[in-house]
């Protein structure tokens, strides 16, 4: 099988190291010389110092061990998954974080090591898209966007280029899927006991019953239920007690997130993951399919019982009651209805200006049936609409094929039946996740917040990152490697 290089030679590579140090020697020297001002000018702020100089050292660490500088970008995520009105401090951290890692990335690959890193067209559609959305933004400011809007939208669509060094990542370090599953499993189970809490925590100050029957967790759904649906696939799998032991609880853990969201639209996505399941097993996964839906019941009305003892009958009516209207929801869910007139709104406006859109954080004005007033906002329920919306034909087609891409690599590298099971399991878990999101894509917008942006780069930096790993299509790197 034919073996491509697009790596410097190593003198390229000690060179780059050179630099590295003389950067590193004169912001040492630099230091040196603001400790000699703050002694002599500002004794007080001398006790940040020593955390200044940990900072620059572990920033220099991570940038020489980027799967570990990756792995903590990836669990970071968590400190930014909820939803909170304005930007708080740890999400301007994290930002500036994971937008320096990007920065420097993409510098290294292009100028250091020469990787041809748009090898493909959901490649090659993702960078222009981020080129395009950041061209738009003198657009988005003469069409009246809000600068706090537009700058929101901006860094959310940045997210997506998380992509690049996951798909990099996959294909270069032998270690990349045990890591990346296992980070995705406990990123999941730790937001869905933050779900947890908070629901219990409404349980507890509800003074009605109906309170309790209509309660949620709405956070953080299309996460719960993709991670659910891998976990699943990785469970129905597993050999070892103990990793059936280990995924179980993972899996337990999502799934009850999931239903406390009452997020219906992700109910049925996780049901139809389900059936496509039976599509691709043979007769024994199917079988073992059968009986962890069974178990995954029972567990879920055990971890209710253990959490919610004495609310446990209401939680349950509310469960059952959300079930039963779904043959109804269009006609009578007054929240889903509000969706359907704000969609008629937002294609009127895409209409009149169908080819380069509006721009980010541009608003709109349409009547709100929920809230009886006007409602003026650039946030758009249906996806592809609020993509069209914002960014036009080339924002829509882009996203279109980098979907389209990474769910035909990951169904070919599942495929490829002489690859390792692991490999395989991991091509089939995001090409199946990223096909049923296109479902709730309709009404939840996946594209507008960090928490949905981050999703779909994780998923389709995987799908790719699975196929390039089996077709041998970029040279293996250690982690010692210097970016």
């Amino acid at each position: 099988m034919p073996h491509h290089t697009h790596t410097l030679p190593s003198t390229s590579e000690a060179a780059f190291y050179r630099r590295g140090l003389l950067t590193l020697y004169a912001v040492l020297g630099f230091s040196l010389c603001s400790l000699l001002y703050l002694t002599w000018k500002a004794p007080t702020y001398l006790s940040f110092f020593p955390i200044l100089l940990a900072g620059i050292g572990g920033l220099w660490y991570l940038l020489r061990h980027p799967l570990l500088n990756l792995t903590l970008i990836l669990f970071g995520f968590i400190l930014v998954a909820d939803h909170q009105e304005g930007i708080q401090i740890t999400e301007a951290i994290y930002g500036l974080y994971y937008l320096s890692y990007l920065a420097f990335w993409f510098l290294s690959r292009l100028f250091f090591y020469r990787d041809r890193v748009l090898d493909t067209p959901g490649s090659i559609a993702l960078f222009l898209l981020i080129v395009w959305a950041t061209l738009t933004i003198p657009l988005s400011l003469l069409s009246g966007g809000n600068s706090r809007w537009i700058f929101s939208e901006w860094v959310a669509m940045a997210t997506l280029l998380l992509y690049f060094p996951i798909r990099e990542g996959f294909a270069r370090h032998k270690r990349m899927p045990e890591v990346v599953i296992a980070l995705v499993l406990i990123i999941g189970s730790i937001l869905a006991l933050r779900n947890l809490y908070e629901y219990q925590q409404g349980l507890s100050d509800a003074t009605q019953a109906w309170q309790i029957i209509r309660g949620r967790a709405v956070t953080n759904d299309s996460i719960l239920m993709s991670i659910s649906l891998i976990g699943l696939i990785f469970l129905l799998h597993a050999e070892r007690w103990h990793y059936r032991l280990m995924l179980l609880i993972a899996f337990l853990l999502n799934f009850v997130g999931l239903l406390l969201t009452q997020s219906r639209a992700f109910w049925v996505t996780f049901l139809l993951g389900v059936g496509l399941l039976f599509v691709f097993f043979d007769r024994r996964h199917k079988t073992r399919l059968i009986g962890l839906v069974l178990i995954g019941s029972f567990g879920a009305l055990a971890f209710g019982i253990i959490f919610f003892e004495e609310y446990i009958s209401l939680i349950i009516s509310g469960l059952i009651e959300r079930i039963s209207s779904l043959g109804s929801a269009a006609s009578r869910d007054i929240s889903l209805i509000n969706r359907f007139y704000e969609t008629q709104t937002v294609w009127e406006r895409i209409i009149q200006n169908p080819v380069i859109g509006y721009g980010m954080g541009v608003p709109y004005r349409f009547f709100d049936l929920t809230r009886h007033s006007t409602d003026v906002d650039s946030f758009v329920h249906n996806g592809y609409l609020s993509l069209w919306y914002r960014l036009g034909l080339p924002g829509l087609t882009a996203i279109l094929v980098l979907w389209v891409s990474s769910i035909w690599q990951g169904f070919t590298a599942y495929r490829t039946t002489n690859s390792p099971l692991l490999t395989r399991l991991c091509g089939l878990s995001t090409a199946i996740t990223l096909t049923v999101l296109a479902l709730p894509a309709l009404t939840s917008n996946p594209f507008h917040r960090n928490d949905g942006t981050f999703l779909f780069a994780l998923l389709a930096g995987i799908a790719a990152g699975t196929y390039e790993r089996l077709k041998c299509r970029v040279p293996v790197r250690s982690s010692k490697d210097l970016t």
